[in-house]
């Protein structure tokens, strides 16, 4: 699946400039030992990983959603937690745990859907509904454009939403 339509414009701009080097600046962010093990684990950049942190919980190791997500990178428990091997919701209160988890979850929706677009999307919406409906729902788009714009801002800067 591809965005080939005009009104997703802005979503590609902003991902082309989230092609640049991840080199650029050592960006700074809590637990950033964690984003730094996971990602090169999982062959992901840790600005991005901060990024999704970020916009999921403002780097909130005990954020807790009404849908049953925790953590910093909001791993669902308990079905995702359990797909990527976290056996105990405690240990989703702890950050390098939950963002190994998280790593893992993004790696795998990458190598599903080809694309860090789609890989987002299904991450924010679950990959069942992205994978139905074949497109980015504009729903998704707006969690898409948060996250890549929080990516850039670490590659240049501390991540902006640093307590």
């Amino acid at each position: 699946p591809s965005l080939t339509t005009a009104k997703h414009g802005a979503t590609i701009l902003i991902l082309m400039l989230c092609s640049i080097s991840a080199n650029a600046s050592e960006s700074v962010f809590p637990y950033n030992s964690c984003f730094e093990a996971s990602a090169k684990k999982f062959n992901l950049d840790p600005n991005f990983l901060a990024a999704v942190a970020s916009v999921e919980s403002s780097f909130n190791p005990l954020a807790e959603s009404s849908s049953g997500a925790l953590g910093l990178m909001q791993i669902k428990w308990p079905q995702t937690a359990l797909e990527l091997g976290v056996t105990e919701k405690s240990d989703l209160f702890k950050p390098c745990i939950n963002i190994d988890a998280g790593a893992s979850y993004l790696a795998r929706l990458f190598r599903r859907f080809e694309s860090k677009l789609f890989a987002l999307a299904a991450y924010y919406q679950g990959p069942t509904k992205i994978k139905r409906e074949g497109n980015i729902p504009r729903y998704s788009v707006f969690y898409i454009e948060k996250v890549l714009q929080e990516e850039v801002q670490c590659l240049f800067s501390p991540c902006s939403l640093l307590a």
